[in-house]
């Protein structure tokens, strides 16, 4: 007897399907605190990850914590209002890294 799918409250995300669009939601002077997030947003099926750069005064690290690789703002603007819902974060669309 074939059993059906079981019914999920999860909601779906599309994937990171490659562009240049990504969103941040977070940058810390820490790479603990940058971690911390990355995990969170990974256990919840987001592609996040993050991106260092060296600050101006060459002497500390800023942690930005992005999510995905989108091919227009549009999908990546979704994506922004799907990680404020779901996860109270404050984000914005920035040009993601090759």
């Amino acid at each position: 007897m074939w059993d059906a799918p079981q019914a999920t409250t999860e909601t779906a995300r599309p994937p990171s399907v490659g562009g240049e669009y990504a969103i941040q939601v977070g940058a810390f002077s820490n790479g603990a605190g940058a971690t911390g997030l990355v995990n969170r947003l990974l256990e919840q099926g987001y592609p996040a990850y993050v991106i260092f750069t060296l600050r101006q005064d060459e002497e500390s690290v800023l942690y930005h914590v992005q999510v995905g690789h989108y091919p227009d703002r549009p999908a990546a603007e979704a994506i922004g209002r799907q990680v404020e819902e779901e996860q109270a974060l404050d984000w914005f669309i920035v040009v993601a890294l090759p």
